[in-house]
């Protein structure tokens, strides 16, 4: 289906209503055929500083912001940052905005968004319940100059303080957590920020696709989802035929006699949904082995 319909904006705005602010917990799948200017506009209309308050909702708000690649609405999301954080949940919604600002933001406001991050990280918020857990994820999606000296040090006084006042119990969930996940996550920030500084054209596609179909399997969860934006990013550049060829380059590594069977279906299945998403055609066998093995496992391009 071509990636953008023939909707009013009174539809968009009910069907990207139902996905952001959604009666059920479930938003359903990801609106992805709609234009980006009315997009944009759903959001100027629809987004406040009351609302949506919570996390998850949040979290929809910035998809759609990051997919549509809506550079025009980066400044709005930037008024949206709390600045007075209380609670874990408000650190966790601040630092979903502080993600897509420095991802599509230019130098300016990407300075600013490691500066705020930089605000939360010494906040005494982050000492409650997952607040580091959010921190250390938040600093994978940071402009490439960003530092790790400030989450570092943050990570090690808690454990320092952990150590010396316990419980036992806390200072388990912090070893097998906090202190685990940070390596794993500088390793990946450092990973993307060169594919993304040091790369160009059909190269870099290629491993926005590799990395999106789950060939880094040692970087955390918002890995794969970063890459899927920028392969679409870059597809806005450089066309959707150059998205195509990144793809299927990359499911060239798809090794059934080598993976377990449900990687490689994960990986073909992804692969297919956005070669379809970039308008591409598939093979009749491609098309069988696809609606035979198709599941709910992804909603980036389905």
């Amino acid at each position: 289906m071509p990636r953008q319909g023939n909707y009013t904006q009174e539809q968009v705005n009910t069907r990207l209503q139902d996905y952001v602010f959604p009666e059920e917990c479930a938003a359903g799948t990801f609106p992805r055929a709609f234009a980006p200017e009315m997009v944009s506009a759903f959001i100027a209309d629809r987004v406040s500083a009351e609302k949506p308050r919570s996390p998850a909702r949040m979290v929809r708000v910035t998809r759609l912001v990051r997919f549509y690649t809506l550079r025009d609405r980066v400044g709005q999301l930037q008024g949206l940052i709390d600045g007075k954080e209380k609670a874990p949940k408000d650190l966790a919604r601040s630092g979903l905005l502080i993600e897509a600002v420095g991802q599509l933001g230019d130098a300016g406001r990407q300075e600013a968004m490691i500066k705020e991050y930089e605000r939360l990280v010494a906040d005494r918020v982050a000492e409650q319940d997952d607040g580091l857990e959010v921190l250390i994820r938040t600093y994978f999606s940071l402009p490439p100059q960003a530092s790790s000296a400030s989450i570092k040090k943050r990570v090690a006084d808690a454990r320092a303080a952990c150590e010396k006042n316990g419980p036992p119990e806390k200072l388990g969930v912090l070893m097998n957590d906090d202190i685990r996940l940070l390596p794993w996550v500088i390793a990946a920030k450092a990973r993307k920020d060169w594919i993304a500084t040091k790369l160009q054209g059909a190269e870099q596609m290629q491993r926005w696709a590799s990395s999106y179909l789950l060939f880094d399997m040692d970087t955390p969860f918002k890995w794969d989802e970063y890459a899927g934006f920028a392969l679409v990013a870059a597809a806005r550049q450089q066309g959707d035929q150059a998205a195509v060829a990144a793809i299927k380059d990359a499911m060239q590594k798809v090794k059934p006699e080598e993976d377990e069977q449900e990687l490689t279906q994960f990986r073909k299945t992804r692969g297919y949904r956005a070669r379809e998403y970039f308008l591409d055609s598939l093979t009749e066998q491609e098309q069988s082995d696809y609606e035979k093995n198709e599941r709910a496992q992804d909603d980036l391009f389905c």
